[in-house]
């Protein structure tokens, strides 16, 4: 029996919709270069950096989208707002996503010896 892998795929902004299951793959980050403190005003560049996520690959739920801002919740429950003009987003398969949030059954108690 063949089994089919799909990949997970970047997306647009306008793509996402309550209920993906998404994962950020790279920030961008904005810094002032100060490196000339001579530099006047009008010559003033921002530099920008686009780093992999750390959490790349770990599942989030959109719970809302309000763009360019989305409400994720991750796998714990920890709810957090990313803008997406800074986090670009991968979609994930909807069976990722369901394996990921699937609730662990507890451990059985151990009956204790007296």
């Amino acid at each position: 029996m063949k089994t089919q892998t799909k990949p997970s795929r970047v997306i647009g902004p306008e793509d996402v919709r309550r209920g993906d299951y998404v994962t950020v793959t790279h920030t961008m980050y904005e810094y002032i270069s100060d490196l000339c403190p001579s530099i006047t005003e009008e010559e003033v560049k921002i530099v920008r950096v686009t780093v992999m996520s750390d959490d790349a690959g770990l599942a989030n739920k959109v719970v809302a989208v309000c763009l360019p801002f989305i409400l994720v919740e991750d796998t714990t429950g920890k709810r957090e707002s990313l803008d997406l003009r800074r986090h670009r987003i991968a979609i994930l398969t909807k069976n990722y996503g369901r394996k990921a949030f699937k609730k662990k059954k507890p451990l059985k108690k151990q009956p204790t010896k007296t």
